[in-house]
């Protein structure tokens, strides 16, 4: 065997190892059984020979795990391939022929495999090595000649260290940087060629993002880029061009996609730190598709919004630690997840449409793309310079105040926010840039007010689009279209029955004067919600908080301590949901119908 035994424990004689009452002989693991007045009996407790000779530590930045590395050789002298078993696994002894396959037997009797568990640490002790192995991207700070210094994590190792190992599975291992870039200049220039590649609105958040994403660590990401167009308008094709700062990605071979499971898609986002998450194609086809695609995006970007992760327990009831997402999401998709403005409002949506990318520029850019990821390690080591020497968080605290309040805009108190950490990005890249000579001072101001400028814009669409997508305002939208269609209907509080032999279509709704709305809240809720739902858009909120928010933005009347108000209907008084008639006008940009355009009668 490869690995021999501390002298002290056990004895090595010819080819056999001893560990008493354990030995390796003849390329088995044996169990010495003792006889009384006479040699110990040797039982064979397998048909190959097996010694640990790594203990690896995986450090994912959450929940290290142990595994073993083991080396194994078959009775007959056959070399096992090298496997590697996680810890919590190894005592169960059934990775012999899951990973050996049906050559390694391990025989039968109900201790055997205990015995051969405990054979194999004992024939092991003294021939194992401990490493460490982290599982993630990003910052990690670590110890080296007695101070803590910042490195940075890729599938190609740490920039700052020679020495770290990192291990990210396949689908990840595309994350890799150059520890040592070469010509920065001319990789962060074909960077810059970038924004050329379409229009601003588009490549200015993208570009911003990826060099955002890398200040994770220093300031949190607590909004995600979204990139939304129809089908064959190279979404895919130029963010992919875009991530090439980080390693080889192309519209193939992209992070992820909307079709993972949730669970999939959180682990990823808390193994992907400090770089840019991509999830490619949400396009959902149906009904159903619809369903599970929106609560995938609300889990997710919710918890890049909150950056909070799930709480879980373990199997002892005890708390594992959460596992929040700690880089930046960007999805594309064909459209956006509906109905849903406060996941709206956390993101920062960027609309693509047919002919807005340079089929020729991206081309370039796609050849250019090898550049890239010497351009990010330029940047992420000059990073690594102040991370360590100055307080970096306190400086990007200070600066995105100062761009939040210059870029309020009418609208969601979010908005702002999403433009200033794109534009620390934007920032620190182009300052990176004017540094080492890739642009001039004047060549970089004249790209920042640009830039500004784009972000601006977007920030200003983003709000209309948030408030359009208000809960109250979908619920206004969806009662008038009700009316409209016949489903439900409203009655004059003068007349509030049925005319005799005037049947109504669909459903009584409430009732109706030259003031306002007074609606059943129960029924009304339950038929907007079907509504959508029969549309494949769940409604986003509840009925109490719907009623809720109708009242606090000022488009109904409430009582003290309810979101109703009692009202007489004819001779009676009822509990219903008193809508503002020309505050909900003003909403919708006309009356709310109070009567079906099917019966043919008058609004």
């Amino acid at each position: 065997m490869t690995t021999s035994p501390t002298p002290t424990t056990a004895k090595k004689i010819g080819g056999t190892v001893r560990v008493p009452p354990y030995r390796i002989q003849d390329n088995q693991l044996c169990y010495e059984r003792p006889v009384n007045g006479g040699l110990p009996s040797v039982t064979p407790l397998c048909n190959f020979a097996a010694t640990i000779t790594e203990e690896v530590v995986l450090d994912d930045g959450a929940e290290p795990t142990n595994a073993f590395v083991i080396e194994g050789r078959l009775k007959n002298g056959e070399v096992l391939p090298k496997i590697r078993v996680p810890s919590r696994d190894f005592p169960l002894m059934q990775w012999p022929i899951r990973q050996w396959g049906a050559r390694a037997i391990v025989n039968a009797g109900q201790t055997t495999r205990d015995r051969l568990r405990e054979a194999i640490q004992r024939c092991s002790n003294g021939g194992i090595r401990s490493r460490r192995v982290f599982a993630h991207t990003g910052w990690r700070w670590l110890d080296h000649q007695g101070r803590r210094r910042p490195v940075y994590l890729t599938a190609g190792g740490a920039i700052g260290r020679d020495d770290v190992e990192v291990e990210l599975s396949l689908e990840l291992s595309r994350y890799r940087l150059p520890r040592e870039p070469q010509n920065v200049v001319e990789a962060m220039r074909a960077s810059l060629a970038l924004l050329r590649v379409a229009p601003l609105s588009i490549t200015v958040p993208a570009w911003a993002a990826m060099f955002r994403a890398p200040l994770a660590e220093a300031k949190p990401v607590d909004h995600s880029l979204w990139i939304e167009g129809a089908s064959g308008v190279l979404k895919s094709s130029l963010i992919a061009v875009f991530l090439s700062h980080f390693g080889p990605f192309d519209h193939l071979h992209l992070p992820d996609s909307w079709t993972s499971t949730a669970n999939a898609l959180e682990n990823r986002a808390f193994l992907l730190k400090d770089v840019p998450f991509v999830i490619d194609d949400y396009a959902p086809k149906h009904a159903l598709d619809a369903r599970d695609f929106e609560a995938k995006a609300s889990r997710l970007l919710r918890a890049q919004g909150n950056l909070a992760g799930r709480g879980r327990l373990k199997s002892d009831s005890s708390e594992r630690p959460s596992r929040p997402p700690r880089g930046m999401i960007v999805s594309t998709g064909e459209q956006h997840p509906a109905g849903q403005s406060s996941i709206l409002a956390r993101m920062y949506l960027v609309k693509m449409h047919k002919d807005d990318v340079d089929r020729r520029a991206l081309s370039a850019a796609q050849r250019a793309a090898r550049l890239l990821p010497h351009a990010m390690s330029g940047y992420i080591g000059r990073l690594r310079a102040f991370m360590y020497a100055s307080d970096l968080p306190a400086q990007l605290d200070d600066r995105f105040r100062e761009v939040r309040e210059r870029a309020a805009v009418d609208g969601h108190l979010r908005i702002p926010e999403t433009i200033a950490h794109l534009w620390l990005g934007l920032d620190e890249g182009l300052t990176y840039a004017e540094t080492i000579g890739a642009c001039t001072a004047r060549e970089a101001e004249m790209l920042r007010s640009e830039a500004w400028a784009a972000l601006m814009a977007g920030g200003a669409a983003q709000a209309l689009l948030v408030r359009d997508e208000r809960p109250t305002l979908r619920f206004l939208r969806g009662l008038a279209t009700l009316i409209t269609q016949g489903h439900v209907f409203l009655l004059s509080k003068d007349e509030p029955t049925e005319p005799t032999g005037q049947r109504q279509l669909g459903e009584l709704a409430g009732w109706f004067d030259a003031a306002g709305h007074y609606l059943l809240p129960e029924a009304a809720y339950t038929a907007v919600s079907r509504f959508y739902r029969d549309g494949g858009e769940p409604f986003p909120v509840d009925q109490r908080r719907l009623c809720r928010e109708l009242c606090d933005e000022g488009l109904a009347d409430h009582e003290d301590g309810r979101h109703v108000k009692m009202t007489r209907v004819g001779s009676e008084t009822k509990r219903l949901l008193s809508l503002r008639g020309e505050a909900v006008e003003r909403a919708l940009g006309e009356p709310l119908p109070v009567v079906s355009s099917v019966t043919g009668n008058d609004v």
